[in-house]
């Protein structure tokens, strides 16, 4: 396919040959039996059967005109089969079909050429191609291998399209295959498309294996994968050079069912954004039954890259027992969601991995940069590793607009996952993440900060469900490493609380208490810690860190347990009794404390100004 041209130089002209084979069987060896075929088949009329047996490998000269490859004739089923190949012997087209044309390819090698612009065959309205047994398109170096205009395209048994290249321009690639609106394609059994590339230097280069913008649907044991996307172009800001969907590109209807693969894909775009190793979708995109989605990567020297696996942009819906697993990106080793993404029944997003080490390596399993992530039943997001949010990272949206949505229901959980800074399970950076019916949190760990939930500066609600905090007994741990908040860590209101939560909530503390032995953190940490503060009645300082008080009256340290709005308790280091006082934080610069029923310097009521 040469891009901007659909209607492409085709056979055309009858050649002025005549034919010696009859019973509208042919045996093609040569290209003069090649024409002679086609010439026999533009003049057995319609409403047929016809068959070319292709013995050897065949180079036949490309068509002269515009015409489709077998004429006007209608409702004409070919098949072509042998053990054998055929090919263009310059560039062009080698079979163009038209309105009621079937083509049936068994076993047969299409093979393309180096540079050519044209794709080796062309699927137009109304007419279908079929390969089957081994059938093969392959080799095709410019165009891609199979262009979708308006018709069906199904692959079957072990057929495969492959080792194709598209050189591409702005928003067109598909270096396997190109389907447009009207198109359909279909693979089943154990066909595949695989080893295509796109390459190019415009501003998008999409579907490195696939480009669909019609339906497409995999089944059975079909496959997508090792194919590849590099854009070489300089990107001048974000976002404006990007690679997008290593194994397919899906603008309009995408099923994966069965033991459907994508695997093994790649994007890359050095100097600009990587979206989708293995999919990208802006269409709809569901993946059920066994379907699975690994191994595939998005990487960028120099830019971004997101959705190892999967990145949505509309509506992708994963259900039955299908996986996003073992994928690697910058952000989104799993995927990236940007529209509505659902995970329904015994799902799961596994193993899979942010690349970098960096504070913008977020979201192991899933990052929610805006829209909705829904999961629920028994679906699980387990084992995903991360800078932040191991599990999940949920982010404000695109320029502070429809921030991310994060919504755990049913008996849906988050496990085993991991983050070698804050949010072992999740991170919510500035969106929104609900907790609900019997989902759990468990068995997540972070370095520094909330093993089980990290909430930076967003709105976490809980009205169900469990987040387990240092429950050895049951071997449902949520762990911080060196630092802080085992169950969660809540950054947004400075209070935290570190223990099993069941269904009980409360609106101030999200239904978090503690009862494992860590401290909670004053709401007001960053004017507080570690810093002294002097009353003009006593010349006692008292010390603040983030979740200790003493005074330089006393050799007593008090450990931050409790907080209830203004009212904090406190217990002693090193004996049982407690404080519970009211401390107010005046103009960043005024402690003012009231509740204490000590004496003297002791009794720490009044105004405490900062030194």
């Amino acid at each position: 396919m040469k891009k901007g041209l659909f209607l492409v130089t085709l056979l055309g002209g009858i050649f002025s040959l005549c034919y010696s084979q009859s019973n509208d069987t042919w045996t093609v060896s040569s290209a003069a039996t090649w024409i002679e075929a086609v010439n026999g088949i533009r003049s057995g009329g319609n409403s047929k059967d016809y068959t070319i047996t292709i013995a050897g490998n065949v180079s036949v000269p490309p068509p002269p005109s515009s015409e489709n490859t077998f004429g006007s004739i209608t409702n004409i089923t070919i098949t072509i089969e042998g053990n054998g190949s055929l090919s263009p012997s310059s560039n062009g087209v080698l079979l163009n079909m038209g309105t009621g044309q079937t083509i049936i390819a068994k076993n047969v090698t299409f093979r393309g050429r180096s540079g050519n612009d044209y794709s080796v065959v062309f699927v137009g309205e109304g007419s279908i191609f079929h390969m089957e047994g081994n059938a093969s398109v392959t080799g095709n170096g410019g165009g891609g291998g199979v262009c979708v205009q308006g018709g069906t395209f199904i692959m079957r048994d072990s057929a495969a399209v492959k080792g194709n290249t598209m050189i591409s321009i702005q928003d067109y690639g598909g270096g396997g295959v190109w389907v447009n609106d009207a198109g359909t394609f279909s693979m089943e059994g154990n066909s595949t498309v695989t080893d295509n590339k796109v390459i190019g230097e415009s501003v998008n280069e999409p579907g490195g294996g696939v480009w669909n913008n019609g339906t497409f649907t995999m089944k059975d044991n079909a496959s997508v994968k090792n194919n590849s996307i590099l854009n070489s172009r300089l990107s001048t800001g974000v976002y404006t050079t990007t690679s997008d969907g290593g194994g397919i590109y899906n603008g309009g209807t995408l099923i994966m069912q069965g033991n459907s693969l994508v695997a093994g894909n790649s994007v890359d775009a050095p100097h600009g954004a990587s979206r989708g190793g293995g999919i990208f979708n802006e269409g709809t995109f569901t993946i059920q039954d066994n379907a699975t989605v690994t191994a595939n990567i998005s990487s960028s020297t120099y830019g971004q890259s997101g959705g190892g696996g999967v990145y949505n942009m509309d509506t992708f819906v994963m259900q039955g027992s299908a996986s996003v697993s073992g994928n690697t990106a910058f952000s989104g080793g799993g995927i990236s969601n940007y529209g509505t993404f659902n995970m329904k029944d015994t799902t799961s997003v596994l193993n899979n991995i942010c690349s970098k080490e960096v504070y913008s390596s977020t979201g192991g399993g899933v990052y929610v940069g805006s829209g909705t992530f829904t999961i629920q039943d028994k679906a699980l997001v387990s084992g995903n590793t991360a800078f932040s949010g191991g599990g999940v990272w949920v982010d404000y949206g695109r320029n502070n607009k429809n921030p991310g949505t994060f919504i755990m229901q049913g008996n849906s959980s988050l496990s085993g996952n991991n983050a070698s800074w804050n949010g072992g399970g999740v991170y919510i950076f500035s969106g929104i993440c609900s907790i609900q019916e019997n989902a759990i949190i468990l068995n997540n760990t972070a370095t520094y900060y909330g093993g089980g939930v990290y909430n930076n500066n967003g709105t976490f609600t809980k009205t169900g469900g469990i987040v387990y905090g240092d429950d050895v007994e049951q071997n449902k741990i949520n762990n911080v490493v060196s630092r802080f908040g085992n169950a969660i860590y809540d950054d947004a209101t400075g209070s935290w609380r570190n223990a099993t939560a069941g269904i009980t909530t409360n609106s101030d503390l999200y239904g978090f208490w503690l009862n494992d032995g860590d401290f909670a953190k004053f709401p007001f940490a960053k004017n507080v810690q570690d810093r002294t503060w002097k009353r003009s009645n006593f010349n006692n300082i008292l010390t603040l860190t983030q979740n200790t008080i003493k005074s330089s009256s006393s050799n007593n340290l008090w450990i931050l347990q409790n907080i209830s709005g203004n009212v904090y308790t406190f217990k002693r280091s090193k004996a049982s009794n407690t404080l519970t006082i009211t401390i107010v934080l005046v103009d960043n610069n005024k402690l003012v404390i009231s509740g204490d029923k000590g004496s003297d310097q002791d009794n720490w009521n009044g105004t405490w100004l900062l030194q």
